[in-house]
């Protein structure tokens, strides 16, 4: 948690020159959204809302300049970031599950595909222990994507 906290304190102090996800006051609206929502710190999720803030309205300024539609560097990622916090969501849909999902569970409906962004995970059955470690960058119940049937395995965080 302490590295957490070091990282969102950094992300609260960068000036966000650019509106972008990847790198810009959009991207730093969800790194800080999701510190506030681990640690319970109000102060971080009221910075993730002045970013996000700042950058529709930077957008909105922009709009006689034709700006980028891109998700990482352009107007999409600004928009679908905005979208969810409006809609009360406190994660960000198209890269991560919302914090109560923490991942596959054996026997629940498989409708969804996960990409693992960082750290470990173990994928164990149900009498058979762990079957496997995914890394990230590691895709997991990518059956989801072709057969609407149930989780064979769960995913437990290492």
């Amino acid at each position: 948690m302490k590295v957490a906290r070091q990282a969102a304190e950094s992300v609260a102090i960068l000036a966000g020159r650019t509106l972008s996800l990847c790198c810009g006051l959009a991207g730093q609206s969800v790194a800080l959204q999701w510190y506030a929502d681990i640690s319970g710190d109000t102060r971080f999720a009221r910075r993730a809302y002045d970013r996000i803030s700042r950058a529709t309205q930077a957008l909105e300024d922009t709009t006689s300049r034709k700006p980028s539609l891109g998700l990482w560097q352009g107007a999409l990622g600004v928009a679908l970031v905005a979208m969810s916090r409006l809609a009360g969501e406190r994660s960000f849909p198209c890269i991560e599950p919302p914090l109560r999902d923490v991942g596959p569970a054996q026997g629940a409906a498989a409708d969804t595909l996960f990409v693992l962004l960082a750290g470990h995970v173990e994928t164990r059955r149900e009498g058979a222990g762990t079957l496997g470690i995914a890394d990230p960058g590691g895709l997991l119940a990518e059956t989801s994507a072709f057969d609407a049937g149930v989780h064979v395995v769960s995913a437990v965080a290492r």
